[in-house]
């Protein structure tokens, strides 16, 4: 006989129910947005650092200034645990006493807002392609040569893309200001967070794209 505690809650979730796990993936979805480039700072210098360093690096984001560093400090070990499982971050000693050290060993990609899961390919894959009468053909590296000029206009691109997500924080810094200074104003002044809010997530990707560009086209032995 089954224990009547051991049953499926079956009872309606209630609108509290989803505020709350509205509020905690919006709470998830901003802390990403600020840990991952951190952490792909980290990886690109090859920087170590502690969870705390880690932390208080992140409480200076005017969109987390407000939150529990405690919560803030268990979603950074969360995130690290995780890297450490996939193998893109080590343990490299301790630092003091008591406080570990941590190297990343690659970058992340920053994760997909809530809602904007990206639609599953329909290519057909080398494997799939074994049953298929039609063979494909394996990617080619490019062709054309990238000269040192070429270089040098893409490391300007990335300084460029830098320069651009700093105004941008600067922005959200100045209406999160402005949204205690004219609480009158809260509707227009949180339409316009949420518009540089977009500006910056596309600006973080165009960042990604850039950096793909040097990885794939940097001599070897420099990369």
């Amino acid at each position: 006989m089954t224990d009547a505690t051991s049953l499926p809650d079956t009872s309606p979730v209630d609108g509290t129910q989803h505020q709350d796990d509205d509020r905690q993936l919006k709470r998830r979805h901003t802390i990403n947005q600020c840990l991952i480039p951190l952490l792909n700072q980290y990886a690109e210098t090859k920087s170590h650092f502690t969870i705390v360093e880690c932390r208080d690096a992140l409480l200076t984001h005017s969109s987390l200034k407000s939150l529990d560093k405690h919560t803030l400090y268990r979603a950074i070990t969360k995130r690290l645990m995780q890297c450490i499982d996939k193998g893109l971050a080590i343990e490299v000693g301790i630092r003091g006493k008591k406080r570990k050290l941590f190297q990343m060993l690659s970058a992340l990609q920053m994760p997909v807002a809530p809602g904007l899961e990206p639609v599953h390919s329909t290519t057909i894959t080398e494997k799939e392609a074994a049953t298929h009468d039609t063979p494909i053909e394996a990617p080619q590296a490019p062709t054309l040569p990238f000269t040192e000029e070429d270089q040098r206009e893409l490391e300007k691109m990335i300084a460029q893309n830098l320069a651009t997500r700093q105004e941008i924080g600067y922005m959200i810094e100045y209406l999160d200001l402005s949204l205690h200074q004219k609480p009158q104003w809260r509707d227009v002044i949180l339409a316009a967070r949420k518009n540089a809010e977009d500006m910056a997530m596309k600006a973080w990707g165009h960042y990604m794209a850039l950096i793909q560009l040097r990885a794939v086209t940097m001599p070897e032995g420099e990369a």
